[in-house]
């Protein structure tokens, strides 16, 4: 099977499991519920985005079915052949997104009491940073593993950072990025000039996300199976000197099925190893690394 037939596989099996609810993605404020329906009977698929062409997450919502509307917001136009066509879409409570000529809200028009993805409170914050296209950051992150890289055995957060930039969408900032004239906030004056701390040091990387509200870390038990975790979302790992409090290294979850999420990497390169076993060591991290500790870093915008 061609590399890209078996990425798209796994993301299939992503899917199937992210829609049977073993992965949820993550949830947003508490909002009105509503029932799909102008189907036809054959159920609408929700997206990653407001348009048809995004990417399909999970199996489509069947005609009659409740779900739970977030937000609303402006997105490609479309018409289902019975209500007037429209540009609104919904953001469910799980960050997916339909077309609202396919809920029965009630309403011609925005509805009522259901606030604006783009106006209201977090979610305009979160929009001002930039929406992550985590998908296409998982895709590139699994393709470029073993790409030849400056940093030898220290580039897990360059790679990382440097991805989800060109490919997440995610933009630069003072504090991450890699063209700072401002030396000091460097995180090398000789190898990679311009990058900042934040762009190539794991453990400022994720105080980084955490500070910024980008991402939020959660710690996660080795013996779990992170029920919220999605491709594009950052592993993080503190498994040098018997867990001293910083992290170590970083990991993009590029794939998975219901028993846990995979990861791909660079230092060393490594592509869909699952995210607590030690390649290298062949074994469990928890029991290769006495006292390791890992971390969760899902992004939020």
């Amino acid at each position: 099977m061609s590399v890209a037939k078996r990425f798209l596989a796994m993301f299939m099996a992503l899917a199937a499991c992210l829609a049977a609810a073993v992965c949820m993605a993550p949830k947003a404020a508490a909002g009105q519920r509503f029932t799909i329906a102008y189907t036809g009977g054959i159920g609408v698929y929700p997206r990653s985005g407001p348009s048809m062409s995004s990417q399909r997450v999970g199996a489509a919502l069947p005609e009659g079915s409740s779900v739970e509307v977030a937000c609303e917001l402006e997105g490609e136009l479309v018409d289902n052949n019975t209500t007037p066509a429209t540009k609104i879409w919904e953001r469910l409570s799980d960050g997916t997104h339909i077309p609202n000529v396919y809920i029965n809200s009630g309403a011609d028009g925005w509805t009522p009491g259901v606030p604006r993805c783009d106006v209201e409170g977090k979610t305009q914050q979160k929009l001002k940073i930039g929406k992550y296209n985590r998908f296409e950051a998982a895709r590139v992150a699994f393709r470029d593993a073993f790409d030849p890289h400056l940093l030898l055995d220290a580039d897990c957060t360059r790679y990382l950072s440097g991805i989800m930039w060109d490919h997440g969408g995610l933009p630069q900032t003072d504090e991450w990025t890699n063209s700072s004239s401002d030396k000091s906030k460097w995180g090398s004056r000789y190898l990679l000039p311009g990058y900042t701390k934040a762009a190539i040091n794991a453990n400022e990387f994720t105080q980084y996300m955490k500070r910024s509200g980008i991402a939020e870390v959660q710690e996660l038990a080795w013996s779990e199976k992170p029920a919220n975790a999605w491709p594009g979302d950052i592993i993080a790992y503190d498994w040098d000197n018997g867990a001293d409090g910083v992290i170590d290294h970083l990991a993009m979850i590029t794939g998975g099925t219901k028993d846990g999420p995979f990861v791909s990497q660079h230092s060393p390169g490594q592509r869909d190893r699952y995210w607590s076993w030690s390649i290298e060591q062949n074994g469990w991290i928890q029991e290769k690394m006495p006292g390791a500790r890992v971390y969760l870093i899902r992004i939020i915008v």
